[in-house]
């Protein structure tokens, strides 16, 4: 049947059908996201990051976003728009309330995800078939709680851990749950600089060193880590993860609105170098980041060869990128209780 066919066909049918429509198919459109809060904020993010401008959100309750909460109203009084995008468990619900503007109406489709090339990357059978299993649960969506307990925790996987003499740059330990167990996988023989971006967090992770009796030796530093030494500047959620880096350009300065959070960074590489502290084991432990970390830090990888605790999305370009750089890393990985993304594990 040709095209021209099936359109009169489908034009023939008592009720418009609604098409499914990916972030990738949203580029460049005004879009209207409607559906349950929760839901329709993630799709919002996701056809954002993919090019779509979002008008605002069609939703029940309150919901603190960066987006515009739309009513009936807003519609019934001419808003321009090119697509409404339904999304949730009452998508195909709240698609039919509005079958007055079916024409410019689709269900949202979430793009199925392959972690195929990271799984080949893998050295483990064990790290393999959680990864896999993680991406068939991602596009089912479902999850089986403590699936990936047989792969390793966080700290204190099998092969890549904190032992004896062990000394631990720790990027973004938050209130310091990572100091705790590289204490206790080291025996308490380790020394570590640890890098906390936020200051209110930081105060606290200070207070809980000293009484954690860390003091000696532990260094902490109220700063990030990047791909490059200078300051940030964060919209929406900022560097905790899933925030956006806005361009620090002297031509076209930022209104103090438009920043979440702005910070001073350091590349691994130059805190190295001003410290002198060179580690036997990377930690980075905020997700959204890995890939700046591991990019400010390819002098220290590829000469020293530290041992690596990454934690980032289970696509991660990490893995290949390190591979790329030291072709003898062995590399694991655990879901680590972590849901949506995991931990990688790098060493020799």
């Amino acid at each position: 049947m040709d095209s021209e066919l099936f359109q009169k066909r489908i034009d023939e049918l008592p009720v418009a059908p609604l098409i499914s429509l990916a972030a990738s198919n949203c580029q460049h459109l005004k879009v209207i996201v409607a559906g349950n809060a929760p839901a329709a904020l993630l799709v919002a993010n996701e056809i954002k990051l993919h090019g779509a401008e979002v008008i605002g959100l069609l939703t029940e309750g309150d919901l603190c976003c960066n987006f515009a909460l739309l009513s009936d109203s807003d519609l019934q009084a001419g808003l321009y728009f090119d697509l409404m995008l339904f999304t949730g468990d009452s998508a195909l619900k709240v698609a039919e309330k509005y079958k007055v503007i079916r024409h410019k109406s689709a269900i949202y489709k979430h793009e199925l995800k392959s972690f195929s090339e990271n799984i080949e990357l893998l050295c483990d059978l064990k790290s393999k078939r959680v990864l896999f299993q993680q991406e068939q649960m991602l596009n089912q969506n479902f999850y089986i709680e403590g699936f990936s307990d047989e792969a390793g925790e966080q700290y204190a996987h099998p092969q890549v851990h904190a032992v004896s003499g062990e000394k631990v740059l720790c990027i973004g330990p938050y209130l310091g749950k990572p100091l705790q167990a590289f204490a206790v996988s080291a025996n308490h023989s380790f020394t570590a600089h640890c890098l906390e971006a936020n200051p209110y967090t930081y105060a606290e992770l200070c207070i809980n060193i000293v009484s954690w009796k860390m003091q000696h030796q532990v260094r902490p530093v109220c700063a990030g880590a990047w791909s490059s030494t200078g300051m940030v500047a964060f919209a929406s959620e900022g560097h905790t993860g899933g925030g956006v880096v806005l361009a620090l350009d002297e031509q076209h300065p930022l209104k103090p609105g438009e920043i979440d959070l702005a910070i001073f960074t350091y590349s691994v590489d130059d805190y190295i170098k001003e410290s002198g502290f060179v580690p036997t084991l990377i930690e980075s432990g905020r997700i959204g980041i890995a890939y700046d970390v591991v990019t400010g830090a390819r002098q220290t990888i590829e000469t020293y060869k530290p041992k690596l605790i990454i934690l980032d999305y289970p696509d991660s370009k990490v893995p290949a990128l390190l591979k790329q750089w030291v072709p003898d890393y062995k590399i694991y990985y655990s879901e680590c209780g972590r849901v949506n993304y995991g931990v990688f594990f790098f060493g020799l």
